[in-house]
């Protein structure tokens, strides 16, 4: 019985070579293993350069790959259905083009899956998991103000002209204008 089971205090083997890295462009996950009494595995980001504008995105191949199958003595047409609750974002979820139904294709995404459009978090094993600004894995780091990974807001450019302000963040100015007296309450000038 479990009761009488007692603890053992196992040693760790090395970590194995990296695996080859899950897609190659966009963002894949590589993993190394090692062995215990519970298997671990160790995950890094690999092949993060954007890719192509032409490419076709990554969850939408995976939809594809169901094209040639048949689905309930079908053929269809998978696109990727995203509308799902945020637990549910890395299952693959397709919809068959010009139909109004969607289905769950597979428990899980591929590793490397983008979680959402908006930021650069993946999926990794079924799990969403935080990608810094640094490209690593559940790194805190973030953008600034001013676009600048870790930054600390002093390198944004901003311009008084009149009763208006233009800020650059990278390549996006905004403009504020209205009275200087409530415009400097409401911005910080150095």
């Amino acid at each position: 019985s479990f009761s009488s089971l007692q603890a053992v205090h196992g040693q760790w083997s090395a970590w194995s070579q990296w695996s080859d890295c899950s897609r190659t462009c966009g963002g894949g996950v590589m993993y190394r293993e090692r062995s215990c009494t519970s298997p671990s595995r160790l995950n890094q980001l690999c092949n993060a350069q954007p890719c192509s504008p032409d490419a076709v995105d990554f969850r939408a191949q995976q939809c594809a790959e169901y094209n040639s199958k048949p689905f309930r003595g079908w053929y269809y047409k998978w696109k990727p259905y995203t509308k799902v609750d945020d637990e549910d974002i890395c299952k693959l979820y397709c919809i068959a083009e010009d139909f109004d139904f969607f289905f769950a294709m597979s428990s899980k995404v591929k590793d490397g899956t983008s979680c959402s459009d908006h930021n650069g978090d993946v999926c990794i094993d079924g799990v969403c998991e935080a990608v810094g600004c640094d490209q690593i894995l559940s790194s805190k780091a973030s953008l600034d103000a001013c676009g600048i990974c870790r930054g600390d807001n002093s390198t944004c450019n901003s311009t008084l002209v009149g009763p208006c302000l233009t800020i650059s963040v990278l390549s996006t100015s905004w403009r504020a204008c209205m009275p200087l007296d409530l415009l400097m309450r409401r911005w910080c000038l150095k």
